[in-house]
């Protein structure tokens, strides 16, 4: 018997309607990402998926609707290159469901539309068991792990060396150099560094946007690194970016620019500092606990062992 069976009873497909999302639905998609994160306590989907909803980039969002015409539900899905300047990549998404409506019957249904619209089964990052159920049971496997990390602020000040300096992005100034210094320090990351001037300009214009707190690092009039924080609510203070050119590194360069970004948000009003890395990613993760980050969070990748399939 399907694991879903027992459910369908309770939510089934049937009682969820499917369409293409307009932007007629920007309101309603923020009210339910909102409510969402309100009683989760985190974001429902990735920044890199929310900023593409409901139609953004390239990607495929689809909403879903209860019987009396509500926006419940949403799924996007957005295309990933294996890496940077190749054309072979996969389909990977992302879904959310109001906290009343949720079930595996119900993401499955979300779920089914995208695949429907794409024609294919799509890689699956997973924010909860419901969901990590419902890749198991596409016959989606275990693939990439992100952790969040967090930690009490305020942290040990910084120390940098003294022929280095840092300040504050200058917007209208600075976007092509921070590109450039971006694409050279993620040249191998799908997501980061992917950003062109289209994606900053659309995170620089966000309410959460503070050319102050994205800091960037000098060696002399040139840039070698930055660290990006972001304010949350509720004293909440995130290491958005954070990168360093290969040249610099091994000097412990990330951890003094990790410890300026905190030392920002801390003055901020920031009490707890988090961020995201990779779990596999064992240097960065290992920085991270030597500033006593702990894993509060995991956030998991399924996907098909054929990601263009």
């Amino acid at each position: 018997m399907s694991a879903f069976s027992a459910r369908e009873g309770l939510y089934s497909a049937s009682m969820l309607s499917t369409r293409h999302a307009t932007l007629d639905d920007t309101t309603a998609l923020g009210e339910l990402l909102a409510r969402c994160a309100v009683v989760d306590g985190h974001a429902p989907l990735s920044e890199f998926k929310a900023l593409r909803v409901p139609v953004a980039n390239g990607a495929r969002s689809i909403v879903a609707e209860d019987a009396a015409g509500d926006v419940v539900g949403v799924v996007v899905a957005a295309w990933h290159p294996t890496d940077i300047g190749e054309t072979d990549g996969y389909w990977a998404a992302e879904m959310a469901l109001d906290p009343a409506r949720r079930s595996e019957a119900a993401y499955l249904a979300l779920l089914g539309a995208i695949e429907a619209d794409l024609g294919r089964t799509p890689a699956l990052w997973t924010f909860a068991a419901e969901q990590s159920a419902v890749a198991r049971h596409r016959g989606l496997t275990k693939s990439r792990t992100l952790v969040e990390m967090r930690r009490p602020l305020p942290a040990p000040a910084p120390q940098l060396p003294e022929e280095l300096r840092v300040r504050s992005f200058v917007a209208g100034a600075d976007e092509k150099a921070w590109l450039a210094l971006n694409s050279l320090v993620f040249a191998h990351h799908p997501e980061a560094g992917s950003i062109d001037a289209a994606d900053l300009a659309l995170r620089m214009a966000q309410p959460w946007f503070d050319a102050a707190g994205l800091l960037m690092l000098f060696d002399g009039a040139s840039p070698v690194g930055y660290c990006w924080t972001k304010s949350h609510p509720g004293s909440v203070g995130e290491i958005y970016m954070i990168g360093l050119v290969a040249s610099h590194r091994g000097r412990g360069l990330a951890r003094s620019l990790t410890l300026v970004g905190l030392e920002y948000l801390a003055g901020q009003g920031a009490k707890i500092g988090m961020l995201y890395a990779e779990a596999s990613n064992t240097v960065a993760t290992g920085l991270y606990e030597s500033l006593e980050f702990e894993i509060v969070r995991r956030i998991t990748l399924y996907q098909s062992e054929k990601v263009g399939a």
